[in-house]
């Protein structure tokens, strides 16, 4: 195959013009935070430890489950979501024995 300088041009030519930009359709929804919104770091904060954290959020979760009421007002289906927010929100706490008692 013989190169000509008219081939060339034209290569050069269409390397030299920039890429048409593409328009976005959808609206880019940034990822969350966190996998358990409120974020655990703050749910942590709240109480004394993970421990202390996790014994406090299932013991909710199982009385949201068997029928009481959410104390926060814009609630989600899971349970336990619930629990976190409640304890985000200072709806509910964790009553520790004292030291002397252990």
């Amino acid at each position: 195959m013989i190169v000509t300088t008219a081939m060339l041009n034209a290569t050069t030519a269409i390397a030299s013009k920039p890429l048409p930009t593409r328009r976005r359709r959808f609206k880019v929804i940034p990822p969350p935070l966190s996998m358990v919104n409120p974020a655990t770091d703050q749910l942590v904060k709240r109480t004394k430890s993970r421990y202390v954290l996790v014994m406090l959020a299932s013991k909710r979760a199982r009385e949201l489950l068997s029928g009481a009421t959410c104390k926060v007002p814009n609630h989600d289906n899971k349970y336990v979501t619930n629990a976190f927010e409640e304890i985000n929100k200072k709806k509910i706490s964790a009553k520790l024995p004292a030291e002397e008692e252990i």
